[in-house]
């Protein structure tokens, strides 16, 4: 069985009850700490296929759909989405599947994320790995995200999703081949009745919206000081528009135990299957202290 079929897809029921989809990457005898992988704002488990494929034979990996992205139930309330909820389905997760210890691997909005569990549970975080994403972020970028989240219209085939994709993404993956803008339009989109349809609740952009794209109200560098006490990675895109070389060697003075990569031919984000990123990444888990926890089967 090849690793892209290992995955058990599973679903829990969060606390409020909305049926939520989780990729278990399983193994019985390995005592390795976990990985959970979070994803980005319009985006889902799908998006860390190539990064499991490469480290799911060494360790169990968690990849959970946020609610209202993939197989994951579109919450009623679209105000609910908002990181404080999505941080509480993910600690709600890893209760019923008895994790006391994981390497958080947060794409854009999930390395915020995973700086949120730096504050709520500091203790669960063996390590961090932050994928363009930092505790400032560029109001260019931002604006650009909010000009498209909850927006994109309905496709007609995959052509015109292919299409789409790359007026707004093509500065940032400069090298990428026809199979390439393939995938991400598979990874992004779903095909129902012979339409291709945006894979989250277009409603996230209205909870976006509502509650604003000026982030000074929060202070993310108290988030990001969370993490001082913890192992952490910060991956770059050299093209970045979210996350600057300025903020990154700030986030390095103000955290000594941080290592980082830049990823050429990348901006936002990196899809951690260059071999910049894997090389990095597999340096820095593999320089970890490493330590045998319990593990339990899939629920």
């Amino acid at each position: 069985m090849s690793v892209m079929t290992s995955y058990k897809n599973c679903y829990f029921h969060s606390q409020d009850n909305l049926r939520l989809y989780y990729r278990d990457y399983y193994h019985a005898d390995n005592a390795l700490t976990p990985l959970l992988c979070l994803h980005g704002l319009t985006r889902n488990a799908a998006d860390f296929n190539g990064f499991c494929e490469h480290f799911a034979p060494s360790r169990r990996i968690i990849v959970p759909d946020m609610r209202g992205r993939g197989k994951s139930a579109y919450d009623p309330h679209y105000k609910n989405y908002q990181i404080p909820t999505y941080l509480n389905d993910v600690l709600h997760l890893l209760t019923l599947l008895d994790m006391e210890r994981v390497i958080v691997v947060g794409t854009s909005m999930g390395g915020l994320m995973a700086m949120g569990l730096a504050v709520a549970r500091p203790g669960l975080l063996e390590a961090v790995i932050l994928n363009d994403v930092g505790p400032e972020i560029d109001p260019a970028g931002l604006a650009r995200i909010a000009s498209y989240v909850g927006k994109t219209p309905v496709m007609e085939d995959w052509d015109q999703a292919i299409t789409a994709l790359k007026k707004v993404n093509a500065g940032f993956y400069p090298d990428f081949t026809e199979t390439d803008w393939a995938q991400m339009a598979r990874n992004t989109f779903y095909e129902k009745d012979s339409q291709i349809i945006p894979n989250y609740d277009p409603l996230i952009g209205k909870a976006m919206a509502e509650a604003g794209t000026n982030l000074t109200d929060v202070n993310m560098w108290d988030l990001f000081t969370a993490l001082k006490n913890i192992p952490t990675l910060t991956l770059r895109g050299e093209l970045s528009d979210i996350l600057s070389a300025k903020t990154l060697v700030e986030m390095q003075q103000r955290h000594p135990l941080m290592s980082t990569a830049t990823i050429p031919n990348r901006g936002h984000v990196p899809l951690l299957t260059e071999t910049v990123s894997l090389d990095a990444i597999t340096q820095f888990v593999s320089g970890l202290n490493h330590l045998p926890h319990p593990i339990n089967e899939p629920k």
